[in-house]
């Protein structure tokens, strides 16, 4: 795992030089880490840290980008749940001119 956590840090920190490069700024605080597996129940003993602008990024289990819930999966059961408790209320409304009519 260290030899994964020095190459990701390498590439964190070349991607970093080349925003630095186009007067571009990370923030460290928005930035977000998934660990893709296919065993994604395997437990690692040293868990992959990089560094971003000397913060440590912390890896998620989950994660919301351009409005899609991505999980360490990539099955889409997280956000589907979050869909339906989201429409739930406006579906309750629907019905009811409907029993009514």
């Amino acid at each position: 795992m260290t030899c994964l956590s020095s190459r990701l840090q390498q590439s964190e920190d070349a991607f970093e030089s080349w925003c630095k490069s186009w007067k571009l700024k990370l923030q460290p605080t928005k930035t977000e880490m998934i660990h893709f597996t296919i065993h994604p129940r395997k437990t690692y003993k040293h868990p992959v840290e990089v560094k971003c602008d000397n913060t440590i990024i912390k890896p998620l289990d989950h994660t919301r980008y351009l409005g899609v819930i991505i999980d360490k999966r990539l099955n889409w059961r997280r956000h589907l749940n979050h869909i339906e408790t989201k429409i739930a209320p406006r579906i309750g409304v629907l019905r009811y001119p409907l029993r009514t009519a």
